[in-house]
């Protein structure tokens, strides 16, 4: 193929690669509205983690694998192998949101971190012992403070705008408010070139949580 054939093709890919992220844009849009305009009604109930975490890792793992990005799972300091032998661990939200959620961190562990890194997703009580943490720390170049206090302003990206990193810069934003609507908290935990540790902590079965130590 010449020169002259592979320039349409290249603005094609462009124009698709433009009209994607714009279509993320509009629905990441429309979901940080409908939060706020209290249209989007959450179901809160007991979720399985064993189960939302296998479901998300089946779609996040082959992003990972394509940068070689290890992805380590523990429970309670115990490093899953196999989720057929995990014993249930419940706790309270929105199945589909949280699920939501999940993924959007998942996903920016794999875009923010280096090729051959790591992801480590830890599950253990909070350090008050009231809810349970969800912790997902990446190998990446970390944040700054002043990088961190914009995290969860939206249309920030934190200069990955001048990489090929995609990204709309609401992702965060939606998090944050899906997680206050399921009356948990998140918050991040990071390091200048070491990486970053973003955390959410949700109520919980405390009781059976006990019985996994």
């Amino acid at each position: 193929m010449n020169t002259k054939d592979q320039q349409p093709l290249e603005n094609v890919d462009e124009i698709n690669l433009a009209g994607t992220h714009l279509l993320d844009l509009i629905n990441d849009i429309l979901d940080v509205s409908k939060i706020e305009s209290d249209e989007v009604k959450l179901s809160l109930g007991d979720v399985v983690l064993s189960q939302v975490m296998l479901e998300s890792l089946q779609l996040i793992s082959p992003l990972a694998q394509k940068r070689s990005i290890k992805i380590i799972t523990k429970i309670h300091g115990k490093r899953v192998t196999s989720y057929n032998s995990v014993p249930d661990v419940i706790f309270r939200a929105d199945a589909v949101h949280f699920k939501q959620v999940l993924l959007n961190l998942l996903s920016n562990a794999v875009k923010y971190n280096h090729d051959n890194g790591t992801i480590t997703i830890n599950c253990e009580e909070s350090f008050d012992k009231q809810l349970l943490r969800i912790s997902i720390t990446d190998t990446g170049k970390g944040l700054s403070q002043q990088q961190q206090a914009k995290l969860f302003t939206p249309f920030e990206r934190l200069d990955a705008e001048i990489t090929n990193i995609e990204g709309t810069g609401i992702g965060l934003l939606i998090t944050k408010k899906l997680i206050k609507e399921m009356n948990g908290k998140i918050g991040i935990d990071s390091i200048v070139n070491e990486g970053s540790t973003f955390w959410i902590e949700l109520p919980y079965n405390k009781e059976q949580m006990n019985t996994q130590g």
